[in-house]
């Protein structure tokens, strides 16, 4: 396309606002002591307290001149660690207890500033691992605020990002319980969670289209609860064979959830062989192959349950055109459980004494991801103009059921390292990993659109067919990672760190008005599915490239304990490629155009006390 120039951001017709987001401070205070209480019981106590402050940019509509909004977040994080162990660890119990406090959650999805919501966490994880048995607890209190409870929304959404941002705000209470034991090969493990939700009220979003009066978004949500669980046994068994080794494992799997009205219960299979040949001099080759089922996720379940979401759009004239939520959904009795097929083939290596190489490809396809489609024929529920889908009956109603078979979404990568163990003096390490991964995911761009997981009724309109096939978020063509450190004398040491990763995936937009009513869809294929486009294989932001240098000097202060002083350069040549693609043409035509760029340079510094245990 003539539009794709491959030109640097601030060389492109709209450049991007040059106030780029940014760190603004930062600061992290970390504690450790190891003590002997009991015996040869070890008693190891960890704490960790970190305040952030980041310059962030709000696009709230998809206007000629990308004008941004500026504000700051705050964020405030709290851990600590508590370990009881024997000295050969045998068995470990633990508990971590954590609090956390944001004033602008769900930013990082795509949200415009005032779709942002205020978060307050806090909870506990307690354990316990031994050689034949685990179990852990945890409980955690999600508390969101709603920063503007009835904002609007201008529907010309900018980036592809946070299409969808109307997230109910409330206080939700997880509890968490995980047991499993094994012997004589078998095994057998529970998971179960349990989501108790109570909304903090209701919403309306005045809707835009180009900054005019389109109609309304109305979010309402009830109390709820909701049960996820799964459960698994199998056996697995490590044979030797000469200069083979054979590792088998089989699994039955049940994947459970139950709300409200709503029960699920998805049995799977798991079976999985690695082989490896254990060659000399130090080589080894191997192959493995496997098929995993997917348990159900906690975002999955509540999509599902009966009043956690419910949303209706209508029109400025009062027509109601579309409605959301779990109200609305019903499970296709032949779901079936998703599952994972991979094979791998490759080898490790080790020589010199200190090099270690290695070298693997991997295939994978995902068969039956579940997804949200309408609840029958597209005419039950509208028509379609000139390939364009538009809503006649508001009652819209969805089924949950599985991908196609010819939609199953699939992939490889090729990866390669080679690395020198750290001996004190120096180390080295350089990775490449070659990706394609597809499938035909909701539309959007960024991790919480563009991935095969998400679940989102937004993809059962006929509309988000179009240019569907992906490359999705996690597929980054290439992605390369160099890092090395040397100490120069005794206390004075460096480190470089270079990473490089191709672009993020993502469409531009086009639409259709009938009879008041806006139908979008992707004009794109995301990314380069099944093509190689040159310069910049297909519709990819641009790529990232980082240089971090570290230079530390250690002071020793006595027999067992050592003061290191650290200056960190970050993204050290600063090249300021793009971060996030205007999305939409926008009503002037405008090709491609940038709308926030890397974090610039900067410059960090740290201390640490380390303390060697007495032998």
């Amino acid at each position: 396309d003539a539009a794709f120039t491959g030109a640097h951001p601030s060389q492109r017709e709209v450049p991007p606002d040059p106030d780029r987001e940014r760190l603004l401070g930062r600061g992290r205070l970390e504690a450790f002591q190891t003590s002997k209480v009991r015996g040869d019981l070890t008693l190891r106590l960890a704490a960790d307290v970190e305040l952030q402050r980041r310059h962030l940019l709000s696009f709230a509509s998809g206007d000629a001149q990308l004008n941004a909004t500026h504000y700051e977040e705050r964020g405030e994080r709290a851990t600590a660690m508590a370990e009881l162990a024997p000295e050969h660890r045998r068995w470990r119990a633990y508990l971590l207890t954590e609090v956390l406090h944001r004033d602008h959650f769900y930013a990082e999805r795509g949200f415009s500033l005032p779709e942002t919501q205020e978060l307050t966490q806090g909870g506990f994880l307690a354990g316990f691992v031994g050689e034949h048995v685990r179990a852990g607890l945890t409980w955690k209190r999600y508390v969101t605020r709603a920063n503007d409870r009835d904002f609007s929304r201008e529907l010309n959404d900018v980036d592809g990002e946070g299409r969808f941002p109307f997230e109910p705000a409330g206080m939700m209470n997880a509890t968490r319980l995980e047991v499993s034991a094994n012997g004589g090969g078998f095994y057998v493990g529970g998971d179960l969670r349990l989501l108790d939700w109570a909304p903090d009220g209701d919403s309306r979003h005045a809707l835009t289209w180009l900054g005019a009066p389109y109609g309304t978004m109305s979010v309402h949500s009830s109390p709820t609860s909701t049960w996820v669980g799964e459960h698994r046994a199998g056996w697995a068994r490590v044979f030797e064979l000469g200069t083979f080794e054979l590792a088998v494992d089989g699994a039955l799997a049940l994947g459970l959830a139950q709300a409200s009205g709503v029960s699920v219960g998805l049995p799977g299979g798991a079976v999985k062989a690695d082989v490896i040949a254990r060659l000399r001099p130090a080589f080894e080759p191997f192959l493995a192959v496997g098929w995993v089922p997917v348990g159900l996720t906690s975002q999955l379940a509540l999509a599902l349950t009966p009043g956690y979401f419910q949303a209706t759009q209508a029109l400025v004239s009062g027509r109601e055109v579309q409605r959301y939520g779990g109200e609305y959904t019903r499970v296709d009795p032949a779901l079936r459980t998703a599952s994972i097929g991979a094979a791998a083939i490759g080898f490790r290596s080790r020589f010199a004494t200190t090099w270690r190489a290695s070298f693997q490809g991997i295939i994978k396809i995902w068969d039956g991801v579940p997804r949200f489609e309408l609840d029958g024929p597209p005419s039950r529920f509208g028509h379609f103009t000139d390939g364009a889908y538009f809503f006649d009956d508001p009652r819209t109603r969805y089924i949950l059921t599985n991908t196609p078979r010819e939609l199953t979404p699939f992939g490889g990568t090729l990866q390669a390292q080679l690395s020198r163990v750290n001996d004190g003096d120096w180390f080295f390490n350089v990775s490449l990993a070659a990706s394609s991964f597809f499938g035909s995911p909701p539309p959007g761009t960024g991790p919480w659109a563009n991935d095969i997981g998400i679940v989102d009724w937004n993809g059962a309109n006929p509309n988000a067919a179009k240019n569907a096939f992906a490359s999705v978020d996690g597929d980054r063509a290439w992605v390369a990672r160099l890092g090395g450190a040397y100490r120069f004398w005794r206390t004075l040491w460096g480190s470089v760190l270079v990473a490089f990763r191709d672009g993020q995936p993502f469409s531009l937009y086009q639409s259709a008005m009938e009879n008041g009513q806006l139908a979008t869809w992707q004009a794109r294929l995301r990314g380069s599915p099944l093509r190689v486009e040159r310069p910049l294989l297909g519709w990819r932001e641009d790529f990232q490239c980082v240089v971090d240098v570290q230079v530390g000097y250690d002071v020793r202060l006595d027999a067992s304990r050592t003061l290191r002083l650290k200056l960190i350069a970050a993204n050290l040549f600063d090249l300021d490629n793009e971060t996030a693609e205007r999305g939409t043409p926008g009503p002037d035509g405008l090709g491609r155009s940038a709308l926030t760029t890397q974090l610039p340079r900067s410059l960090a510094f740290g201390l640490e006390l380390l303390e060697t245990p007495a032998p």
